[in-house]
């Protein structure tokens, strides 16, 4: 297929009054698309929110720190902790592959990823873990992290908090 000029195309598809209400959408649309893409889930993030364990106890005031890298093809945990007190961790560095915005950890489907929201669910011999991050904006991440123990049906930790991009 041959390459197509743009603006010729618009020239020889709508009037003069209609293209210039046409370039302003496109403008707009550009720009709009643009801010998205910057929304994306590179770099720091720090925050505060809470915790609930196995027996019902209620950590407020945890504080939450992840550092993240994000390509076209990777999403990358580089570092990730957890600090409520008498209740804290600090998780290995992870890495996933992102196709067709499906995510993969050793070509095992475990979740997706959108501009602004991810969805994992990581399983091993002892528990299963669910993530949902969305961004709120281009400074506000929400996080929530589920722990369920594999023997027991109930949950084991529930993780939830509000982090900013420093």
């Amino acid at each position: 297929m041959d390459s197509v000029d743009i603006q010729d195309l618009i020239a020889k598809l709508v009037s003069k009054k209609m293209k210039k209400n046409l370039i302003i959408i496109l403008t707009i649309l550009a720009l709009a698309s643009n801010a998205l893409a910057g929304t994306e889930f590179t770099g720091v993030w720090r925050g505060s929110g809470s915790a609930v364990d196995h027996n019902g106890l209620t950590y407020p005031g945890c504080q939450f720190l992840l550092k993240l890298q994000q390509t076209d093809t990777q999403f990358a945990v580089a570092k990730a902790s957890y600090d409520c007190g008498d209740l804290k961790a600090n998780l290995s560095p992870f890495s996933l592959d992102i196709r067709n915005n499906e995510l993969f950890y050793q070509n095992e489907k475990i979740g997706s990823i959108e501009t602004n929201s991810i969805k994992a669910r990581f399983a091993d011999k002892n528990l299963t873990t669910y993530y949902d991050m969305l961004i709120i904006d281009s400074d506000n991440l929400d996080l929530q992290q589920t722990l369920f123990n594999n023997e027991q049906p109930n949950i084991y930790l529930m993780l939830s908090g509000n982090l900013k991009k420093q």
